[in-house]
Formats: structure tokens, sequence, C-alpha cells
């Protein structure tokens, strides 16, 4: 799963495009569930589609749910988290745009995350 999820992602964070390989930092690249392992079919959980590459903070913010992907891939920051950038520097440098893409950034012919595992973070997870 790991290996496929961090391939698929290029080998960077796909929220803010870190890729700590470059500077011999590989394990600071996670690959999460998008649909947690707890609720996944023993399918869903090695589907590397039901994964994204993220650096820690970005994998905690999207577990926890103040950051979401719609179908588009487009990323969506929870309100509480918008309005800590609006006022909290460190959160500003973390969760802003930039670092944050607008969508989750892949390399050309990437295997995109399945919509239903999205859909699925967004309706279940995502604290909006």
């Amino acid at each position: 799963f790991a290996v496929n999820v961090l391939r698929s992602g290029g080998s960077r964070c796909v929220v803010c495009g870190l890729a700590p390989a470059g500077f011999g930092a590989k394990r600071m690249l996670l690959a999460g569930h998008i649909k947690p392992w707890k609720d996944s079919t023993p399918g869903e959980r090695l589907d590397f589609r039901n994964g994204l590459a993220a650096c820690p903070a970005h994998d905690v913010a999207f577990d926890t749910g103040l950051l979401t992907v719609n179908g588009g891939l487009r990323i969506h920051v929870a309100r509480s988290l918008a309005g800590a950038v609006a006022t909290d520097p460190a959160a500003r440098h973390y969760f802003g745009r930039p670092p944050l893409y607008e969508a989750l950034m892949l390399p050309p012919g990437a295997q995109l995350p399945l919509r239903k595992y999205l859909d699925w973070h967004r309706q279940r997870i995502f604290v909006a």
C-alpha cells in the first residue's frame, strides 16, 4: 500500500509539494488512508487509490477532518482552520495558500484517488 501510494504521489506531499527524499528525510512522507483503516474492508485497506502521500502536518490535518479533498481533487480547509490561518502566523505558514495547493498535486499519469473514498472522507470525517 505505502509504496504504491508514495509512488503515485510522486514521492511528494500532494497537499504542499514537500519532497523530503531530496534532503534525506524519506520518513517525513506518509502514506495515509483516505477512508480510515478501521472503517475499510480488507480490499479497501490495500487499495492504493484509498491513499494520499502527505507530510506529517497535512496527514494529521486530513485524518482529523481539518482538510478534505472533493471529487475534483480540490483541497478544502475546515472553517476553524481557515480562521486560524487568518489570525495565526504559524497556522498560516503550514495551512495557508501557499503552501497548500488549490488541488492535489499529482504527477502526470498518476492513478487518482477514487471518488468513493474522497466522498466518504468529506461526508464522515471533514468538520466543515
